[in-house]
């Protein structure tokens, strides 16, 4: 895939430890505030500079990641006329939204509802509701690499393969790693150290993730997507 952005010229590793960079700076002041307020020097973290907040000025640059990839591959898509990464495009504005509006938490919670799921010990009806959700939208997004993995090009199946594993990281922190977060609350409701470190290591993934995916996106490593086929080598000879 030749780059979206033709004046983003650094290599992928440069752009790559620029987002990861601005990630560990917001995780950093978000540990060395939660220290300094445990330790009773400080007053708590404000709002706008905690990872776990949504809408804070980290979860904030979060959403900019995602747009970035949006719009990337929107604009490959057309440049190409590249049905597949139209696709792809769909999913992460998908999840662009439901980062930001917190879709997850209203229809986990109607799910709940509908389906009369009841509170236990340690998952909340909705949390299960959440599960449910991420489970059908996982299977959405399995439609669509499964149809680009057996019905495309190496191109396309390369892309996919990459997105693919993306998502499967992302869904990593924000669904197994957010319900141990939530079991702990639920099962350990006076121990703040264990479910501050569970909320750092789900937003904090979820950062980093998304930054390996922006860098991927604005400057794509030629084993990811270059486009190699037969018969172009053939004629180029």
């Amino acid at each position: 895939m030749d780059r979206p952005f033709p004046f983003i010229a650094a290599p992928f590793r440069s752009v790559l430890l620029f987002f990861i960079a601005i990630d560990v700076a917001f995780v950093l002041i978000h540990i060395g505030g939660w220290a300094t307020f445990r330790l009773g020097l400080t007053g708590d973290v404000a709002f706008v500079l905690r990872i776990s907040e949504d809408r804070s000025i980290p979860e904030m640059f979060n959403y900019f990641k995602w747009l970035i990839i949006v719009v990337a591959l929107t604009k490959v898509a057309i440049r190409d006329q590249w049905l597949v990464a139209a696709g792809w495009a769909a999913v992460f504005l998908l999840l662009l939204l439901d980062d930001s509006l917190q879709l997850h938490e209203t229809v986990g919670i109607l799910i709940a509802e509908n389906l009369q799921l009841q509170d236990d010990a340690l998952l909340e009806a909705g949390d299960a509701g959440e599960l449910i959700y991420a489970g059908v939208m996982g299977g959405l997004v399995a439609l669509l690499a499964g149809s680009s993995l057996l019905r495309s090009d190496a191109r396309s199946r390369k892309l996919s393969l990459t997105y693919i594993l993306v998502i499967i990281a992302f869904g990593f922190f924000s669904v197994v790693v957010d319900a141990i977060h939530r079991g702990i609350i639920n099962a350990l409701p006076e121990d703040g150290l264990l479910q501050d470190i569970a909320a750092v290591l789900e937003e904090g993934g979820e950062m980093f993730v998304a930054s390996a995916a922006a860098a991927i996106t604005l400057a794509p490593r030629s084993w990811a997507f270059r486009k190699i086929t037969l018969a172009s080598t053939q004629v180029e000879r």
